[in-house]
C-alpha cells in the first residue's frame, strides 16, 4: 500500500526539513539586511550584515549540497526564504533605525527657503513650500 506520509517526508528525520527551514529563513533575514544596508550610509552596518548574510549563505547551502540538493527540501527551504525574506524587512528597519542608517543621505539637499518672483506674482516659500502668494502690479 502506498504511504503517502512517508512519500512527502522522505527519508528524512524531520529535524532535517526544521535545519533547512531555520536555514533558509536567517539566510533571507540576512540577505534582505545586506540588501538593505549597501544603500545607508553606515559602513560598519554594512560590513557585519556582508559577515552575517554570507556565512549563512554557506552554512544553507553546506546543508543542502550534503543532502544532494533533494527536492522534497524544496518545501521547507521556500517557506524559510519568504517569511525569512518578510522577517528581514523589518529587522533592517529596527537596525536603521537603531543606527540612524540613512538612505541617499549624501545627495539630499536643504529645500528653498526665500521669495520667487513670477510675472506678477511674489510667492514666499519656506523650506519648499509655498507659505504666500502676493501679487504685485508693475
Amino acid at each position: 500500500m502506498f504511504d503517502f506520509l512517508s512519500f512527502m517526508i522522505g527519508s528524512y528525520p524531520l529535524s532535517t526539513y526544521f535545519i533547512i527551514l531555520i536555514l533558509a529563513f536567517a539566510q533571507n533575514i540576512s540577505f534582505t539586511v545586506v540588501s538593505r544596508s549597501r544603500n545607508r550610509d553606515h559602513k560598519k552596518y554594512h560590513i557585519l550584515a556582508s559577515i552575517f548574510s554570507n556565512g549563512i549563505w554557506f552554512l544553507t547551502f553546506r546543508e543542502l549540497v550534503t543532502r544532494d540538493m533533494d527536492v522534497l527540501l524544496f518545501i521547507p527551504y521556500t517557506i524559510g526564504t519568504v517569511t525569512g525574506s518578510v522577517t528581514g524587512m523589518t529587522v533592517s528597519m529596527w537596525i536603521e533605525k537603531l543606527l540612524h542608517a540613512q538612505s541617499d543621505s549624501h545627495i539630499k539637499e536643504e529645500a528653498y527657503t526665500g521669495t520667487i518672483y513670477i510675472d506678477s506674482n511674489i510667492f514666499d516659500v519656506d523650506n519648499g513650500i509655498i507659505k504666500k502668494r502676493r501679487s504685485f502690479v508693475k
